[in-house]
């Protein structure tokens, strides 16, 4: 992955890892320093985007699918191929609470603004689940998309 200055339009560092496959997912900490990068395979690296190092592979026997980092910095949120959100407590690089809630894969989260909730969405399944840090599920929202 090549980090780019948009207004100075020149690359800045290239991510480089030696986890196997392809970067398949990506998400910025909200400092615009730190990113999380999801390789095919599963596995996470976070990196420093302003010197492109390697700071730190996460290690989680399950597959992971998606990613979201919390605004304040604290949560990395991870989608997982057993269907469960894990939650990394980044303050003390170590896992932290598991969300089920899913019957498939969450490919899709997303934080709230201050960092409270995170709402995830699996592919192909009809349900929104909205959640607490906590880990209290708040809301499930199910709606049926029909073909036209």
């Amino acid at each position: 992955i090549t980090v780019w200055n948009y207004a100075e339009r020149r690359p800045v560092c290239t991510l480089e890892s030696n986890a196997a496959g392809n970067r398949h997912c990506f998400t910025w900490k909200a400092d615009s320093r730190h990113a999380a990068v999801l390789g095919l395979k599963g596995s996470i690296a976070i990196w420093d985007a302003l010197t492109g190092k390697n700071l730190r592979e996460l290690e989680d026997k399950q597959q992971a699918k998606s990613l979201a980092w919390s605004p304040d910095g604290n949560w990395l949120a991870v989608g997982r191929a057993d269907n469960a959100i894990q939650l990394w407590d980044m303050t003390k690089e170590q896992m932290g609470p598991t969300r089920a809630g899913h019957t498939k894969a969450p490919t899709s989260l997303a934080w709230s603004p201050d960092s409270k909730w995170l709402a995830s969405h699996a592919y192909r399944e009809s349900i929104v689940n909205v959640w607490d840090v906590e880990g209290k599920l708040l809301k499930s929202r199910t709606r049926r998309i029909l073909n036209p």
